[in-house]
């Protein structure tokens, strides 16, 4: 019996040129004709799909959305390995096996045109009947359901999952005490009387990691549980950090979070488009999670926003205009931007970028991720400037 590993690649018609090098669809084949008659499977496949279709269905769906925007024509297939079995199990399983080792090589699942990685062995699936799987449960002291989880989600055998819960009752409990009571989560420690000040349990988590981390507290093991005596300063209230913003009449506000947003909020000029508070909060907490600092100003709507910032001397001092229109900042997603030169036009996404010109895409980030600049995908594209009779540039498409 034959078998055949494959790569799929880009390659231009005319010029014999690779545009797209770090892409691959790997595949395997068992029919006769081999990896030629794959090919036209794969051609086919993609000439049926209607070219109005969005949805995006199967394993293959990547490459053939790949092969319809770029031609089929464009495409070659070449073979990475002929393998022969005598057993049909066999050799289902050793192109399995390289088709990963393949699919690896060319990164492509991560970076390709795959979309999902070739099937990795697994255990065989009888041993997970209820009656072979209740037997080494009983025996080993250890819960059925735990036992057929492990095996299940994580693929493991029976005797690596008995292994691992057994190690689990092995392992000491860690509990919380304060006041004499012991508490055995930071959920149930916030939930309880003790934290009259209502601190969310992930701040007192954190608090308590702090102190150990400082020394301030100790860990201490009794009775085979490690207990950790809390101090009072884990109840404190959470002090509120001051802002300031300056709204469009040159009014200043400062304040809480709370403050500012209730006074924005009864402001009719502003109330429609104020973000919600938990979205100013988010922002401002940026810097903490080691991303871009938004400012008061930009969380409250009232300024671009950090991916945006560039945009205002732009526009304001070199005569760029946002197209179609000046975006809502509190409705914006957290995108890149693109910026068409010739018309000092800022287009606030990708998406709104290629609906205008009418460009798929991921053809648009494929060309992009070559190192094209956005003027050079519209030549590639063969999308030409033109004058206007008012000298305007405008773009045949």
């Amino acid at each position: 019996m034959d078998g055949w590993i494959y790569r799929i690649h880009h390659q231009e018609e005319e010029t014999g040129k690779n545009w797209f090098e770090e892409k691959s669809y790997v595949g395997q084949t068992k029919i006769a004709g081999g990896i030629k008659a794959r090919f036209r499977q794969h051609v086919r496949a993609c000439e049926k799909k209607k070219e109005s279709s969005k949805k995006r269905t199967g394993k293959m769906a990547k490459l053939h959305d790949a092969m319809r925007m770029h031609g089929t024509s464009n495409f070659q297939i070449v073979q990475l390995e002929h393998i022969q079995r005598d057993d049909e199990h066999e050799l289902q399983k050793a192109l399995n096996q390289q088709e990963l080792y393949w699919q690896e090589q060319f990164q492509s699942v991560d970076r390709g045109w795959n979309k999902v990685n070739a099937p990795k062995p697994s255990i065989n699936k009888k041993l997970l009947t209820s009656k072979s799987l209740a037997a080494p449960a009983k025996e080993e002291n250890v819960a059925y359901t735990s036992l057929l989880h492990r095996t299940k989600k994580f693929n493991e055998t029976p005797e690596q999952a008995v292994v691992h819960l057994k190690n689990l009752k092995t392992e000491p409990i860690t509990v919380y005490r304060y006041g004499r009571q012991v508490f055995e989560s930071y959920k149930k420690l916030s939930n309880s009387r003790y934290n009259r000040n209502s601190v969310n349990h992930k701040t007192i988590e954190q608090r308590v990691r702090t102190l150990l981390k400082n020394g301030d507290i100790k860990l201490a093991e009794e009775d085979g549980k490690i207990i950790i005596d809390l101090v009072d300063s884990v109840f404190d209230a959470v002090e509120e950090n001051k802002y300031q913003i300056q709204l469009r009449d040159g009014t200043k506000i400062d304040g809480s979070i709370k403050d500012i947003y209730d006074e924005l909020r009864e402001n009719q000029q502003y109330q429609e488009n104020l973000p919600a508070y938990s979205t100013v909060v988010s922002r401002l907490n940026k810097e903490k999670q080691g991303k871009i600092a938004w400012s008061a100003q930009q969380a409250f709507g009232l300024d671009f926003p950090p991916n945006l910032s560039f945009a205002k001397n732009l526009i304001e001092n070199e005569g760029y205009k946002f197209f179609p229109e000046m975006p809502n900042f509190n409705r914006l997603r957290n995108c890149i931007p693109i910026i068409l030169e010739p018309k000092k036009e800022i287009f606030e996404s990708q998406k709104i970028f290629c609906e205008t010109y009418k460009i798929q895409q991921d053809q648009f980030s494929d060309l992009k991720k070559k190192g094209l600049s956005v003027e050079k995908i519209l030549e590639y594209l063969d999308i030409k400037p033109l004058q206007t009779s008012n000298g305007l540039l405008t773009f045949d498409c």
